[in-house]
């Protein structure tokens, strides 16, 4: 009876160990020594973690998550986070500290304000030397790597994600998904124009968008046509591709997960969280929660 139950044991660690859509996976919280609270955003730069935080602006880790200090970003709300190259931004607003856009290129220990300063930022995208911010008012553009912004014609929504893929540039805002083809100088509605979009993700050619309630819509036409997947009735708040791994991260419902391209899924993380963010780095999987800053290690 015991070689019987020893074998069964064996068995289903194996199982889990080959495939990870049959079992749970393991996120630890890696949060001592945050404030805070909630983590809208993460970030990797040159193997440090960077966390936005709602009220205490950004920390970071030198040792991946075992401890983390204040950055001089350290008050008001950090929205989001994007890095390009030695640079990190970081969209803010004014809870407690200032607002707009800051910058930093010493791993983001130091922080600079750029001219975009009196906006709320909830959105950032980097391409090259343009940086696309989006605002309750629309996205403003800097093609001078933060310096100078401008707002472009996207001027009268909330943009709440932006995703460049290739020549193409794509808002999610509280009155859908809209698309530029020439570097933000004009928009394009998509088919997807009745959902408030928190999260835009892609894989190759497949678009996938985070709505609130609706789930994760799937275009695969450069958002000509969406369609609706398993994963319905959830407030998707963040979205990360990893080939045809899809993770997902609703409001108050934990990360779900699709190993198919976003056919099924499955919950990944059943604690009763928010999952704000994601931060790809190797192997390692962070995600900014409403509980603070989790790990994955995605061997």
């Amino acid at each position: 009876m015991k070689k019987l139950i020893y074998s069964i044991v064996f068995v289903l660690i194996l199982h889990c160990t080959l495939k990870i859509e049959n079992c749970p996976a393991q996120w630890d919280n890696i949060s001592q020594g945050l404030k805070g609270g909630f983590f809208n955003s993460v970030a990797i730069i040159n193997n440090n973690i960077l966390a936005g935080s709602f009220l205490e602006g950004v920390f970071i880790s030198t040792n991946n998550g075992s401890n983390w200090t204040n950055t001089s970003l350290n008050s008001g709300t950090i929205w989001c986070l994007a890095v390009n190259g030695n640079t990190v931004f970081a969209g803010t607003s004014s809870k407690g500290g200032s607002m707009g856009v800051f910058f930093s290129t010493d791993n983001g220990y130091n922080w600079t304000q750029t001219s975009l300063n009196n906006h709320y930022v909830y959105s950032l995208s980097v391409n090259g030397d343009n940086v696309f911010a989006g605002t309750p008012e629309g996205i403003f553009i800097s093609t001078t790597n933060g310096i100078k912004c401008d707002i472009t014609t996207l001027n009268k929504s909330c943009v709440n994600s932006i995703l460049i893929t290739g020549n193409n540039i794509f808002a999610g805002t509280n009155s859908g998904v809209y698309l530029s083809t020439n570097n933000g100088i004009s928009w394009n509605q998509t088919a997807l124009n009745d959902q408030v979009i928190w999260a835009l993700a892609s894989n190759g050619s497949t678009l996938f968008a985070g709505t609130w309630y609706i789930g994760v819509c799937v275009s695969t036409d450069n958002g000509i046509s969406w369609t609706k997947t398993s994963i319905e009735s959830q407030y998707v708040r963040s979205i990360l591709c990893i080939g045809n791994t899809i993770f997902a991260g609703t409001s108050d419902n934990g990360i779900f997960l699709s190993t198919d391209n976003g056919i099924s899924w499955t919950q990944s993380f059943a604690e009763k969280q928010t999952v704000l963010s994601f931060a790809l780095s190797e192997n390692n999987i962070y995600a900014g929660t409403s509980n603070g800053v989790y790990l994955f290690k995605n061997k």
